[in-house]
């Protein structure tokens, strides 16, 4: 039923979007790919090698018109591995069943159906990530692990977003959000929230009534959190480039946690400073029920360079933590036309996160720089997250580190070096059995160009996971050669 009303969403935001759009885009391309892996299970005895077969259609599909929007992107991954095949050891979960298709695709639909009064939004995702940071897992599909949970969601947005004469404007929208897991230890959920803004039309002085409310709730086992702020801000523009503000409001919120208290009144001041268009840096420092509440956030655009990097403290739900951008909402996957996330193999897989029900406090800090040359590449990125969980008070630290550096040699020929370090690090005060780990990663690629449409590539990957446990201890060395063709 979950994935028949997912299939509406995304038949219906078409159809809407086909009738109001004018202009259409269309690209479509399917990528064969042949993996020898030395380690099929992710285990640290007896390793066994073998041959995966992959092939992975993509589309895209851009609708613009004067009153809508549409975008699907993505595709869907069919390998050979055997669903009902049980040829691993211990490790690992769901009895190392591999899972086919793979999907990684989105599709978003705007409309406006009352002009600059009423709007209705639509959206809809496919992606993966692992059910457990704590047990042997990988970036991809192309393992009998098990440890891979598959999520499609989908989402509805009728808002009102209209300006009240000359004295406000007013921005009033409910959300319906379902979310479907392939893993029952990760559960489906559904999230209702309502959002009010109503803010003064810009002055020196503004001001801004903040109003939110949301519900999510899982059915098996039964359980309901329910969040809820209302708050009020003034600020000003000290001049072009600076602005400072204040806030202050309360929290009422209602869900299963070991502290006493979990919401009251909280308060935040900060500034935003935007010297020039391509430089903005926003800061803040507050309090809230948990404790200080320190925030900042910063970017840096310019021609060929994208730098981005921010800290929060925040109130999150970990089902919203492993569909989210790793970038937090930051455009570090921004190509030079303004699409986000244009090339399908970037869609980011989500941030790492626990088994949790009841929202979790986030201590995130990110960073990321990326410069795109004409003939060099190169891109750093560095996260840090610190995830306490409201139901038990335990926590636990997710850190990463990536980077990676290209270089094309000729007008039809390029490499490409990447390497990462993951470490997860939980607090097992509470005497459960998470283990802290660490997995190193090191790849090479050579890409060849054959003509405008066809390219292929040969990459080299080697990845080593070090764990408290041998459970989860393993190596792995995989070859890869694929090929794209476009249309």
């Amino acid at each position: 039923m979950a994935l028949a009303r997912l299939a509406v969403c995304i038949v219906g935001s078409v159809y809407a979007c086909s009738g109001l759009a004018a202009e259409w885009t269309r690209s479509l391309s399917i990528a064969p790919k042949l993996v020898l892996t030395d380690n099929v299970c992710l285990e640290s005895e007896n390793p066994q090698s073998e041959w995966v077969a992959s092939v992975v259609p993509r589309v895209g599909v851009n609708g613009k018109g004067a009153r809508a929007t549409f975008r699907l992107y993505g595709g869907l991954e069919f390998h050979s591995l055997d669903n009902n095949k049980n040829t691993c050891g211990s490790s690992g979960l769901a009895n190392n069943r591999a899972k086919s298709p793979i999907p990684s695709w989105g599709a978003i639909a705007t409309s406006e159906l009352a002009r600059d009064l009423f709007f209705f939004d639509a959206g809809a995702r496919g992606s993966t990530n692992n059910v457990s940071e704590f047990v042997s897992g990988s970036d991809d599909a192309l393992n009998r692990s098990g440890n891979l949970n598959i999520t499609h969601s989908y989402y509805v947005r009728p808002y009102i977003d209209t300006r009240l004469k000359s004295f406000a404007q007013l921005y009033l929208a409910y959300q319906y959000d379902d979310q479907i897991n392939s893993s029952d230890l990760v559960g489906d959920s559904t999230k209702e929230s309502v959002s009010l803004r109503l803010s003064s039309i810009a002055s020196a002085i503004y001001w801004r009534i903040n109003g939110s409310w949301n519900e999510l709730r899982y059915d098996r086992p039964a359980s309901t959190s329910e969040l809820a702020s209302l708050s009020g801000t003034v600020g000003t523009n000290i001049n072009r480039e600076l602005s400072i503000n204040g806030t202050i409001g309360k929290e009422y919120n209602d869900y299963l946690a070991l502290a006493d208290e979990i919401d009251g009144e909280f308060w935040d001041v900060g500034f935003v400073w935007t010297p020039h268009s391509r430089f903005t840096l926003t800061a803040g420092i507050g309090d809230r029920f948990y404790g200080p509440a320190p925030r900042f956030s910063v970017s840096y655009r310019h021609k060929r360079q994208l730098f981005v990097a921010g800290y929060s403290r925040t109130l999150s739900y970990t089902r919203d933590l492993r569909t989210l951008d790793e970038n937090s909402n930051q455009d570090i996957l921004v190509d030079e036309s303004g699409d986000v996330g244009a090339d399908p193999e970037e869609i980011n897989q989500g941030q790492p996160t626990t088994l949790n029900r009841a929202p979790i406090l986030n201590d995130r800090f990110y960073t990321n720089y990326r410069y795109q040359g004409k003939r060099s590449s190169f891109s750093l990125g560095a996260s840090y997250s610190d995830q306490t969980r409201a139901g038990a008070g335990n926590d636990v630290a997710f850190t990463r580190v990536n980077a990676g550096i290209g270089r094309t040699l000729t007008s039809n020929l390029s490499v490409r070096a990447n390497a990462s370090w993951y470490e997860y690090a939980p607090d097992t005060s509470d005497g459960s059995l998470r283990t802290e780990s660490q997995t190193r990663r090191i790849g090479f690629s050579l890409n060849r160009k054959f003509a405008q449409k066809t390219s292929a590539s040969l990459s080299y990957q080697y990845t080593e996971r070090e764990s408290d446990s041998d459970f989860n201890n393993y190596q792995e060395n995989r070859l890869t050669l694929s090929v794209r063709f476009a249309y």
